[in-house]
């Protein structure tokens, strides 16, 4: 019931032997041979590093999951403000040093929302006794939990954008205001391709991109 395929069936795209997905768990040191979907670009990495960290590309990626570009792209087509990956670091004084919240904003009616991503990794039993103690203290500190189920299977977009249509924050965001198409090709990019193209416009400072894109200076610099 550990196995890669089973438990993080998101990640299986990314061997290039696919069966080893079926043969390895999720805890397994081993590795294995991986494949950037983008550049094609291959190199080895730990099983277990794969399916506790996800995939990165040194050349293409910017380390952000599907699941968290996708309710990136909405909340910014929303027109409100937001943080993306809420932390103690962030100012949120509450939160343990261990946590973060993929994502936050303060509702129309003054309602504090925390967002969080649930990839094929939030089914282990670690996994969700951490997402519980997330939940409890969150709700001690005057914060809401809203949890989005991205345990695709096929095609992402259209799995995650159903669930967070049916979700709450069907009553929270102006969703009517989202296009998907531009979420779709939202996809396809990266941070550092974001911040090159603002870049070359000449008119923003490292502050006014790392503002626009919703990310801290030392990352727009880096």
């Amino acid at each position: 019931g550990n196995k890669v395929a089973d438990v993080r069936a998101d990640v299986v795209q990314y061997f290039v032997n696919q069966s080893d997905a079926y043969k390895y768990s999720v805890y397994n040191k081993s590795f294995v041979e991986v494949i950037c979907p983008i550049c094609k670009r291959k190199r080895l990495q730990q099983v277990n590093n794969l399916c506790s960290q996800g995939f990165f590309c040194g050349i293409c990626s910017d380390g952000i999951s599907i699941p968290n570009k996708i309710m990136y792209c909405v909340l910014e087509q929303c027109k409100i403000d937001f943080v993306n990956e809420a932390s103690k670091a962030k100012g949120f004084e509450w939160i343990d040093k261990q946590y973060r919240y993929d994502f936050y904003f303060k509702s129309s009616t003054k309602e504090n929302i925390l967002i969080e991503m649930d990839g094929g990794f939030h089914r282990t039993d670690d996994q969700q006794l951490i997402d519980r103690d997330k939940d409890i203290l969150a709700m001690k500190n005057g914060y809401r939990v809203i949890r989005i189920d991205c345990q695709y299977d096929g095609n992402p977009l259209y799995y995650i954008r159903n669930n967070i249509i049916n979700s709450e924050l069907q009553s929270l965001l102006p969703l009517h205001l989202v296009d998907w198409g531009l979420c779709e090709k939202f996809l396809q990019t990266t941070l550092m391709q974001e911040t090159c193209r603002l870049w070359e416009f000449d008119e923003y400072g490292v502050g006014e991109i790392a503002h626009q894109l919703n990310v801290s200076r030392v990352t727009v610099s880096t």
